[in-house]
């Protein structure tokens, strides 16, 4: 139930996120606000790989944002720079 939870907020933010200006499509851009919850899993490279490809396989994503701090939840330099390093982001 909590994945579910995950995934749904994440297509949420995902749809939310929509800029207008082409890119990837005509007519508008589509940018991922990645919260600080979210970036702190993604030291997990196997949950960081299997949603990065759920996501880019329904949207051409331009440009992905990652919220650095939340509340108390600051994220450690280590996982940010794992997830700064965009090995897994492919962008089409």
């Amino acid at each position: 139930m909590k994945r579910k939870y995950c995934i749904c907020s994440v297509i949420i933010f995902l749809l939310m996120s929509m800029a207008a200006f082409g890119g990837n499509y005509n007519g508008f851009k589509v940018s991922v606000y990645t919260r600080a919850q979210e970036v702190e899993k993604m030291k997990n490279t196997h949950w960081l790989n299997s949603t990065w490809t759920m996501i880019s396989s329904q949207l051409k994503v331009d440009k992905v944002y990652l919220e650095i701090h939340r509340d108390l939840l600051i994220i450690p330099d280590a996982i940010l720079e794992l997830a700064k390093k965009g090995h897994t982001w492919t962008f089409v």
